[in-house]
């Protein structure tokens, strides 16, 4: 940047004094920006991850506190120019947007969008906390076609997620390029539109149970401060409700008396799909497919004719992860126990982005977890412990011997499957 000279600038400032906003552009007339205009792009200036330094006054939630300019969105920047807090009240902000490339209309475009996502948070009742959203699924009883769940979008129940996992406390042997490829996402939208590439992430993972599959999605969760939204692929009826679930910012929920409904954008999700190789012949190869048998009528009464119309097939969930339509900020995770049984057209690159193989804990793995948890430098050279314990496994011998570090590497070293779990594990 140090040379250039912007296209386009807006400056903003406040102050007890006064509260004005001019643009500037070459030539041009200044342009005037509200008050809740500029609480919107502070808010999501704050939000940002290239943001490092934040500030926490009365009435705000955060500030920006770092005066390095720094990228917004693609030529899009944004730089702290004074900012004054007397008695922990805020006297002065200003700051100034600006681009290289573009006119000032660029700038503005950003400002609307900002304060488009400002006004739908602000009167979100989900409020600053993050949530895990389960689907609903009809009742199988025989008969039952009470209540039936709506063909047109999916329902869901909400519980409040909250989790301590982060990258720093879960451990497998892709740590660092799963980390290094999350925060890259998240920290260069930019990137992303100069070289035209959907801004979308997408990761399989697959392996046994225990190896911390769960546990990282809920790091990537929180790394991203994103809600979880979890996904039945083989209770989805129709087209439309994925469809919906995918391009649309509403979100219905069920609260045990009445449908409510919630405005959380798609980059605001993380959508989980687990146990794909479980959710129907859809996804998987021919080989694996179910045989059909034929369907009576009399057999399913009550079946809807156009769900059965509807329903989803291979072409549409691989239109859906890379068609026409994109859906911007989109982190897609599917798990499977089976990744030789998905269709390959499925995970191909541009809709899956990284495959990550978790498995029992290599040495490496095992030495930097034994370190973490006692705070102290191990080194375990037994060739006997590579693939011996998955990860939950020594979590659970460590816990257990939290405060003698040499009974517990003791016990990783000696301590048999049958021993830890009082009988013997065939997996």
């Amino acid at each position: 940047m140090e040379g250039r000279i912007p296209q386009g600038t807006i400056t903003c400032e406040r102050s007890n004094q006064a509260q004005t906003a001019t643009s500037q552009q070459r030539g041009a007339a200044p342009q005037s920006i509200y008050s809740s205009r500029m609480d919107s792009v502070v808010h999501h200036v704050t939000t940002l991850p290239a943001m490092k330094s934040l500030l926490s006054v009365t009435h705000h939630d955060y500030l920006p506190n770092e005066y390095d300019a720094v990228v917004l969105e693609s030529d899009v920047y944004f730089q702290l120019i004074e900012l004054k807090v007397v008695d922990g009240h805020l006297d002065t902000i200003k700051f100034i947007l600006f681009c290289f490339d573009h006119d000032v209309q660029h700038l503005q475009e950003f400002v609307d969008n900002c304060n488009t996502a400002y006004e739908r948070r602000m009167a979100n009742k989900l409020g600053i906390h993050r949530y895990f959203f389960d689907q609903m699924v009809q009742s199988k009883a025989k008969g039952n076609v009470q209540n039936p769940l709506p063909a047109s979008h999916l329902v869901y129940t909400k519980s409040k997620f909250v989790t301590n996992r982060t990258f720093d406390n879960v451990f497998f042997e892709q740590k660092q390029q799963v980390k290094h490829r999350t925060k890259f996402f998240l920290e260069h939208r930019e990137w992303y539109d100069r070289k035209g590439i959907p801004y979308t992430l997408g990761f399989l993972y697959h392996g046994p149970p225990g190896t911390g599959k769960t546990s990282t999605i809920k790091a990537i969760a929180n790394e991203g401060k994103r809600h979880i939204i979890n996904i039945q692929l083989s209770e989805i009826k129709t087209k439309q409700q994925l469809q919906h679930l995918f391009f649309n910012d509403e979100i219905h929920v069920y609260n045990g008396t009445n449908l409510e409904r919630y405005t959380i954008p798609v980059s605001e999700r993380l959508y989980v799909i687990e146990d794909i190789d479980a959710m129907g012949d859809a996804v998987l190869k021919r080989e694996w497919k179910k045989p059909v048998a034929a369907k009576k009528d009399d057999l399913e009464p009550f079946m809807h004719k156009e769900e059965e119309k509807d329903a989803l097939d291979l072409s549409f969930l691989l239109n859906l992860l890379d068609g026409t339509l994109e859906a911007n900020g989109r982190i897609l995770i599917i798990t499977t126990n089976f990744p030789e049984r998905i269709d390959r057209a499925l995970i191909r690159p541009g809709r899956i982005d990284m495959i990550v193989h978790f498995q029992k804990c290599t040495l490496a793995v095992l030495n930097e977890m034994v370190n973490s948890f006692y705070d102290k430098q191990v080194v375990l050279t037994d060739t006997n412990l590579d693939g011996k314990w998955t990860p939950a496994e020594v979590n659970q011998i460590l816990f257990r011997n939290f405060e003698d570090p040499d009974a517990g590497i003791r016990e990783l070293v000696e301590l048999a499957t049958k021993d830890l779990y009082g009988f013997q594990d065939n997996a």
